[in-house]
């Protein structure tokens, strides 16, 4: 009875949705509940002589059951825990669609506020003498040419 209300105890502590705390409870109730008394029991097994041959047959008998319970928890484990994990990646996989389109369209649009600024610097040279470098690399020196271009037509 006590693992029985440790293992709702640490399923309350969760804070999980009711529906899941279900679930759990229903899944892995009764392999909590028997490892728990077969652990008890197993503890209780001591042996120090080869004589012991009844404590040794116990041993095992335990061993196998417990590891038998563990797989099955295994088994369920994945089952369970595999909707979850796909509902995740999807999750992720749609905030990630989310963030490739709205990052870089913020970036610009993060610009173009900063036009008027910009445009305040460029007038105010123009109006006081003083020079304007625009400069590139590769593919950006073109764009920083045809800007030049377009700041001796005024445009």
């Amino acid at each position: 009875m006590t693992s029985d209300i440790t293992f709702v105890t640490k399923l309350e502590e969760m804070a999980l949705a009711p529906e899941q705390t279900k679930t759990l409870l229903d899944s892995f109730g009764d392999l909590f509940v028997e490892a728990h008394k077969l652990v008890a029991t197993a503890k209780g097994i001591k042996v120090t002589s080869e004589d012991q041959v009844t404590e040794m047959t116990q041993a095992r008998m335990i061993r196998l059951q417990l590891r038998l319970i563990r797989t099955q928890a295994e088994k369920t484990k994945k089952l369970i825990k595999e909707p979850y994990m796909r509902g995740a990646q999807a999750a992720q996989d749609i905030y990630n669609d989310i963030k490739s389109i709205t990052e870089p369209e913020e970036e610009r649009l993060a610009e173009q506020e900063k036009f008027a600024e910009i445009d305040g610097v460029l007038q105010d040279a123009r109006k006081t003498g003083r020079q304007v470098f625009v400069i590139g690399n590769g593919g950006s020196a073109a764009t920083a040419s045809h800007m030049v271009c377009d700041f001796n037509k005024n445009t």
